[in-house]
């Protein structure tokens, strides 16, 4: 390149040189210049499209802007589209739950609440398992705080059936924490405790597959609880959730899947990844550990709201199939197993059978309709 001197003479110079922004590469996004965040999305989106990984504070720097409406639609989905066709790396699925969690609105929660909550997006159309199995652990006495959302890859959601189950499911922090004490049981409706979410949710709807939010939402409880029982379908997506639960300190958590299915199916295909401080341990689940024959996933297929919240209503009251009651039994027997409320997942199962049995589970069932209904219900015990 030249230019003209004073005297009309041409010299040349130098170009000059402008530090190119490489984002992901040896310093933050604030270290390249992207301070607004309009570039902050797309050095991400650049990132990642290339081939590489964002860092823990990039990823929550990305999903804060995202939660506090300043991301539009387009570049939000392709940077979910990005990550899932790459597959998110613990990192910025840790983050991405550091920025969620640091915005979610509280409940304060019993000591050893726990939550059984699964990914979605596994394509079975199996009914609401790990809700069924919620509420029979709630019947054996261990406080519950399910969190969950309508339905977004699926036909039915946990927040739909519950719905459809006829309780609460806009219950608002107070609400929730004394529901938990006086009924042993908390529904969390996402939206109503993450109002971040309502920023992402018209393109997660739009998308309608798996994205980072399917793994990420349920390690963003509300009651913050400390061990839970966390369905992902896909092996991959299921050990990196199991790292990051171990990164962000889970005192102890179940990370199960099957035959492409986020709960433990009745198969002989399901897997347990034990989380806890010292390590993962992946465990086999079979009629040796459960205590249970086998069935296909095929015998747990559902519908739409109304017919899932039937089937669970039919299983509580002794009118359910065997399979639909045993896969209720199977993912609820994990969940005490993981509170410390059973010694393993046999004796588990064995206590949420008799729950059913007993028609425990159908009276816990009846009373949250209660509350719901209005009606004061007296402490359960």
């Amino acid at each position: 390149m030249s230019v003209a001197t004073r005297r009309g003479r041409r010299r040349r110079v130098a170009p000059r040189k402008v530090r190119p922004f490489v984002p992901g590469r040896n310093g933050r996004f604030a270290d390249s210049g992207a301070s607004h965040v309009s570039d902050i999305v797309r050095a991400a989106l650049v990132t990642v499209i290339g081939g590489g990984s964002l860092s823990r504070r990039e990823a929550e720097t990305v999903m804060g802007a995202v939660m506090d409406g300043e991301v539009t639609p387009a570049p939000l989905a392709a940077l979910l589209v990005a990550l899932r066709m790459r597959a998110e790396t613990v990192d910025e699925l840790t983050g991405f739950v550091q920025a969620m969690r640091c915005r979610v609105v509280p409940v304060v929660a019993p000591a050893g609440a726990i939550d059984t909550c699964g990914t979605g997006g596994d394509g079975q159309h199996t009914f609401n398992v790990s809700t069924a199995a919620a509420l029979v652990v709630a019947a054996c006495g261990l406080p519950v705080a399910k969190h969950g959302n309508r339905a977004v890859t699926s036909a039915s959601g946990s927040s739909d059936v519950i719905d459809a189950l006829g309780l609460s499911v806009e219950l608002d922090p107070d609400q929730a924490a004394r529901a938990l004490v006086e009924a042993g049981f908390a529904f969390l409706h996402a939206p109503s405790f993450h109002p971040g979410m309502r920023h992402a949710g018209p393109t997660r709807r739009e998308l309608g597959v798996r994205t980072a939010f399917n793994l990420v939402g349920p390690m963003v409880n509300p009651a913050g609880v400390r061990r839970q029982l966390l369905g992902v379908a896909h092996p991959d997506a299921a050990r990196t959730v199991a790292e990051v639960l171990r990164a962000l300190g889970t005192e102890r958590s179940f990370v199960v899947y099957g035959d492409r299915i986020d709960e433990l199916p009745l198969d002989g295909s399901g897997v347990i990844l034990d989380v806890s401080p010292s390590g993962i341990e992946r465990r086999s689940v079979g009629p040796t550990e459960s205590g249970l024959p086998l069935s296909g996933t095929e015998a747990l297929l559902g519908g739409d709201p109304q017919r899932n919240a039937a089937i669970i209503r039919d299983v509580f009251s002794g009118h359910g199939t065997g399979p639909q009651r045993d896969a209720v039994a199977l993912n609820a027997g994990a969940a005490l197993e993981v509170a410390g409320r059973a010694r393993d997942l046999r004796e588990g199962v064995g206590m949420a059978l008799e729950a059913i049995a007993s028609g425990a589970a159908r009276e816990r069932l009846e009373r949250l309709r209660a509350r719901a209904g209005g009606v004061v219900e007296v402490p359960v015990t």
